[in-house]
């Protein structure tokens, strides 16, 4: 993954060269309609409602031809890349949160700011951290398609069994009690998730920090603070032992040890709520955020894009291309289409007219989404070159803790120095 970054970041340095001052091929029709060609990748079931969106979208805009290119991930961006490297980048184009940092910085994606500023892309009712996570180096490059977040899930029927709410935003004590509380009642074990993307960036926010700033300087209390939280959990009674949850895959829906009750709860992301619920047999599920530190200086929650549309630079179709990628956040009818594939819609206004006809575990994530909306704090910049390879060393580290193998400061002092030479020499 890294290795292509790296090659599509060369590649799109040597186009911005090579076609600065260029264009792309006409973009009218012979009868003089506006031709937009938009990309994205995706399963399907999105390549249908966002053709369906489409096809609704130039019926409403007949001076409007849009021409539509998808494929899958995998192939996705080794196609922009070779598009970017010609100069043919489609005017629309679906980017993704770990990839947007190369294109923008390479000159690739128009600067959006004027389209912000003058409300050609109403942003009214898209909370601010969500506007921010398209932006680079302070200007706005992408529109978010969707949010989601982290969630907790727990299973009802547990809790209530062991007579315990958890508040909606816990704190690691208070979830710590509920968890002695739960097995001392029911027998059920908790599971505490460790990893980078789930709770140590976490800690981190909540200490006021990047992790990744930290690992890359040396430094240790985020990772001290983080392993001790895990060390704790993992030697209660109530924390399920290393063997069993070996047999299990809390990243995997069909493995999730909550589907079975072999654990009563997951960390997980809010698009991920309603897999998880058909994976238990859809046995009612109880959400919250992530427990966070007692003595928090800052909001540890975010709102993560799931996907953006950006415009690309070379488009000589910009006014148009904004004006659809406005229509498609913004628009309850396409939205009544889309349904949500992408995550729940960046419009809070337009989130909420959909949730109307949601399911029932779809309009759990519709809820969660609108309560944290004035909560969340904007999202950490995309993960650095050697993110991959650190969180990688992180679970080794999370294996020797919760096998004793190691205290939790000689896994830190083993763990930051790895990680921040991994770090170091990807910056090179």
């Amino acid at each position: 993954m890294r290795k292509k970054l790296f090659i599509v970041f060369i590649m799109c340095i040597v186009s911005s060269l090579l076609f600065a001052g260029g264009s792309q091929e006409s973009t009218s029709t012979s009868d003089g309609r506006t031709v937009i060609r938009v990309s994205w990748w995706g399963n399907q079931l999105r390549n249908d409602v966002t053709q369906q969106a489409i096809d609704l979208y130039m019926q409403e805009h007949p001076d409007i031809v849009i021409e539509s290119e998808f494929t899958d991930w995998s192939t996705y961006w080794d196609k922009l890349a070779t598009q970017a490297a010609g100069g043919e980048l489609p005017d629309v184009i679906q980017m993704d949160y770990s990839y947007i940092l190369q294109y923008a910085q390479s000159g690739q994606l128009a600067n959006l700011d004027e389209y912000i500023a003058n409300g050609a892309i109403a942003t009214e009712d898209i909370a601010p951290s969500v506007i921010e996570s398209g932006s680079v180096d302070g200007h706005f490059y992408a529109l978010s398609l969707g949010s989601t977040a982290p969630m907790m899930i727990y299973d009802t029927a547990t809790l209530e069994q062991a007579g315990v709410e958890v508040p909606f935003h816990p704190t690691i004590s208070e979830f710590y009690d509920i968890c002695q509380k739960v097995y001392d009642t029911t027998g059920i074990p908790m599971y505490y998730d460790g990893t980078m993307g789930r709770t140590l960036s976490y800690v981190a926010r909540a200490m006021g920090k990047n992790i990744y700033d930290e690992l890359l300087a040396g430094n240790t209390d985020v990772v001290l603070k983080h392993f001790q939280i895990l060390e704790d959990f993992v030697n209660a009674p109530f924390h399920i032992a290393p063997e069993l949850l070996a047999e299990t895959n809390p990243d995997v829906v069909d493995q999730m040890p909550i589907n079975d009750l072999t654990c009563w709860n997951q960390f997980t992301v809010s698009n991920g709520f309603t897999a998880t619920q058909s994976a238990c047999g859809g046995r009612p599920l109880t959400v919250s955020m992530y427990p966070t530190l007692d003595d928090a200086v800052a909001e540890a929650l975010y709102i993560k894009p799931t996907m953006f549309f950006s415009v690309a630079q070379s488009s000589e179709a910009k006014d148009e291309a904004v004006e659809f990628i406005n229509w498609f956040v913004n628009s309850v009818e396409a939205n009544q289409i889309l349904k949500g594939e992408r995550g729940v819609p960046a419009n809070t206004e337009v989130a909420q007219a959909i949730s109307a006809s949601a399911s029932e575990s779809e309009a759990v994530v519709y809820d969660y989404m609108a309560q944290i909306n004035d909560i969340a704090t904007t999202i950490d910049p995309p993960d650095p070159a050697g993110s991959g390879e650190v969180s990688s060393l992180l679970i080794t580290y999370i294996d020797n803790i919760r096998y004793g193998l190691m205290t939790a400061e000689e896994a830190t002092e083993g763990f930051v120095k790895q990680a921040s030479e991994i770090l170091q020499l990807a910056q090179e």
